[in-house]
């Protein structure tokens, strides 16, 4: 539902990898101005620190859950995830 709700930045965004290591794979999405971040995690519960090209202060919220949401801070987003748990973070 979330990814149709948004399909200009989910579908047809162009995706850019921050970050495949291990566990945690993340993508980027952008679509003009608008930006999506996917954070996939299929391990053990982690913290995960992207470097982003969005100014300070730009606030992400988890579309899977509402009630969790990030800021990007000295060009970093910094996200938690929980043990086998994916993010859909939308820039508000």
């Amino acid at each position: 539902a979330a990814r149709n709700q948004h399909k200009d930045v989910f579908v047809y965004g162009d995706v850019h990898t921050l970050k495949a290591d291990g566990n945690i794979y993340a993508f980027q999405r952008q679509n003009g101005h608008k930006q999506a971040i996917v954070i996939l995690n299929r391990g053990e519960a982690a913290t995960t620190e992207l470097q982003v090209n969005v100014p300070d202060g730009t606030v992400f919220i988890d579309l899977l859950d509402k009630e969790y949401k990030t800021t990007a801070t000295n060009g970093k987003l910094t996200a938690a995830n929980g043990a086998n748990q994916a993010r859909m973070l939308l820039q508000q």
